[in-house]
């Protein structure tokens, strides 16, 4: 598998999951915001920070251009490592959805999704992990450096959010 056909099944993946949580953060954070079986809830507990989906989707979408720049460098340099590394990441992602669902034993926003395309996303994985000749150093070396950097931008993101919400409302 090349690194274009493996970024592309990435992307394409980590937009499917994105997407239901575009739609259904709000209405789930509406619904369960007073039930204290979910005070802890990642969305629940951070719902400052997904006022309106719009504002989620503005996250969604810098998101979205940053990994495909990172995808886009991974390939035009022929770093298959950096384009596995960030997927690696959206990987990790996922693992958190679906420990909520166990957690909370209910669907939270964005582990239908999680749940589905996780066993994809895997398959893809070790298909790329197989065709490829990889630096396991750098490999681990880039996915210790982006997990992180993908935490940070999510943070960052969250910070901006009463910014973006007066610009879209306003």
């Amino acid at each position: 598998m090349t690194a274009a056909l493996f970024a592309f099944i990435a992307i394409t993946l980590f937009m499917i999951h994105e997407f239901e949580e575009i739609i259904l953060v709000c209405p789930w954070i509406a619904k369960n915001k007073s039930d204290p079986k979910f005070a802890n809830e990642i969305f629940i507990s951070g719902r400052k920070h997904y006022p309106s989906a719009e504002n989620i989707a503005v996250a969604v979408l810098e998101e979205f251009v940053l990994a495909s720049l990172i995808l886009l460098a991974g390939i035009l340099f022929r770093v298959p490592e950096l384009v596995l590394a960030i997927t690696l990441g959206h990987t990790f992602h996922l693992f958190s959805h679906i420990s909520q669902a166990i957690t909370y034993r209910t669907w939270v926003p964005g582990s239908l999704t999680a749940a589905l395309t996780l066993p994809l996303l895997v398959m893809a994985i070790m298909g790329f992990c197989f065709a490829q000749t990889l630096s396991w150093m750098l490999l681990l070396m880039l996915t210790v450096l982006i997990f992180p950097l993908q935490l940070v931008n999510l943070r960052f993101i969250h910070q901006q959010t009463d910014k973006v919400e007066k610009f879209l409302h306003s």
